[in-house]
């Protein structure tokens, strides 16, 4: 392998290296880079630090210091100055307290803020993803409860004479009844819960709310909470464009 030099060896560091004396991973590229910026900035502070000192030096600023510091402490310590300075500094303070105290007062509501926030766009997002589940859920289930149907049928249809004729659908009964059962168990808390989070930032119409509500208490229609939810979804990612009303092609003027 040929020697690397230049840039070349500096980007074969890893991004992280473990030092084994100290027990942790170090990133050699930030340390690098953050060694060579406190050296260059030690020298420039050093070179420009002694610039400013021969200057004082040539200027004479270090002759009879003493007497010129009595000077200006005098000058600082009267009332012309010290009184503005105190005020100003009064002001300041105050200033920082006053933010301090703000800040202090501020952070507990807008935690209490963030908690009840609602995120328009994520809840739209979680309203579609639950509305395609709930969907597929219920695609499948009536598959499997249309096969049971046609079993049912066919069991139905094959009785002998002696036997009784009274139609029954127990199997196709009993597929429709896992449908709304595994939509209960895994869907209808969460459905619930966005369209009480939604409410907080749409109008829901009430007799759509009443229709919903009432999967688990007669019929099998989870298809209802699957558009009811994906109209939610599509109102809170577009809540300036109100849904076209559907028409009827047969009557020309609606056409």
């Amino acid at each position: 392998m040929p020697p690397l030099k230049g840039l070349e060896l500096f980007s074969n560091f890893s991004d992280s290296t473990m030092l084994p004396w100290l027990g942790k991973q170090v990133d050699m590229r930030s340390t690098i880079r953050k060694f060579s910026t406190w050296l260059l900035a030690g020298i420039a502070i050093a070179v420009i630090g002694q610039f400013f000192i021969q200057v004082a030096q040539d200027k004479g600023w270090y002759t009879r210091a003493g007497h010129k510091w009595d000077v200006a402490m005098t000058f600082l310590l009267s009332s012309w100055t010290l009184y503005p300075a105190t005020l100003l500094a009064g002001f300041v303070v105050g200033l920082w307290v006053d933010a301090i105290l703000a800040k202090r007062e501020r952070k507990p509501l807008e935690e209490e803020a963030q908690r009840h926030y609602i995120d328009r766009l994520a809840l739209a997002l979680e309203a579609e993803i639950l509305s395609r589940e709930i969907a597929a859920l219920a695609g499948a289930g009536q598959a499997r409860a249309a096969i049971a149907w046609q079993e049912d049928t066919s069991e139905m249809i094959s009785r002998g004479p002696e036997e009784p004729r009274r139609p029954t659908r127990d199997r196709s009964v009993s597929e429709r009844a896992k449908i709304i059962e595994k939509y209960g168990e895994k869907y209808h808390a969460d459905a619930w819960r966005i369209i009480d989070a939604a409410g907080r930032l749409m109008p829901l119409d009430r007799n759509d709310v009443w229709q919903v509500s009432h999967l688990l208490h007669g019929g099998y229609d989870i298809d209802k909470m699957s558009s009811y939810l994906m109209r939610i979804a599509n109102g809170l990612r577009y809540p300036n464009e109100p849904q076209l009303p559907e028409i009827d092609k047969q009557f020309p003027d609606q056409a």
